[in-house]
């Protein structure tokens, strides 16, 4: 009876082997691969990620602020077509270098309806002459021969200032400022060619009233 029961049982007992050398073989497998993927170094890495610097980064420094000019701008004070005052002392001579004249001018206030001048003119043929326009006192003087008369002021304003315009705009080319200059009379005028020598050129001086009235 036994070996009956061995011969009938041969079958299955082939079958479970089987089974159990394909699990052993999965185990096998399985364990293999666990294995080779743990060991691989593909697993993300744990440290930390360091964060590049920018050179980009704007700096904290702030902008300075343009500084702006507030001072006022600096006006020329040597043009005399501008001056509310000024003085010079001139002489003239021929183009043959004969001496025509020499003369001092002095102005004040010229921004105002009380100009003052004074005309000192010195000729071979008349000798010293001077002439006063007083804005302030509305009143004007003659000097001649060492004698003062009074004359009218509305006159002797346009007559001073028509004997002066001629030398004072020879000066409209004086801006250095150094007190001298040299000019000559242009064509046209009755002494054409003669030479002008300007000194003692002063622009805005302070000027005293007593220096447009006689002498006491």
């Amino acid at each position: 009876m036994p070996k009956k029961f061995l011969r009938g049982n041969t079958q299955a007992i082939t079958t479970i082997v089987i089974v159990v050398i394909i699990v052993i073989a999965a185990v096998v497998i399985g364990i293999g691969v666990y294995i080779a993927t743990r060991g691989s170094g593909s697993h993300p890495s744990t440290s930390p990620t360091s964060i590049p610097t920018s050179s980009t980064v704007p700096s904290s420094t702030p902008t300075a602020t343009p500084t702006l000019n507030t001072s006022p701008i600096a006006i020329p004070t040597t043009s005399i077509g501008n001056a509310n005052s000024y003085e010079y002392n001139a002489t003239e001579t021929s183009n043959t270098g004969a001496f025509v004249a020499t003369l001092y001018y002095a102005a004040k206030n010229l921004n105002n309806s009380n100009i003052e001048l004074l005309w000192v003119v010195t000729t071979p043929s008349t000798g010293t002459v001077e002439y006063i326009a007083n804005g302030i006192q509305q009143t004007a003087w003659t000097n001649s021969n060492g004698q003062w008369t009074e004359a009218s002021y509305g006159n002797q304003l346009n007559n001073i200032q028509l004997e002066a315009y001629g030398y004072t705009n020879l000066l409209s080319g004086y801006n250095n400022g150094s007190g001298t200059f040299d000019a000559k009379v242009p064509a046209g005028e009755p002494d054409a060619g003669n030479t002008v020598t300007f000194t003692n050129i002063q622009i805005n001086p302070s000027l005293p009233d007593s220096l447009f009235k006689p002498p006491t």
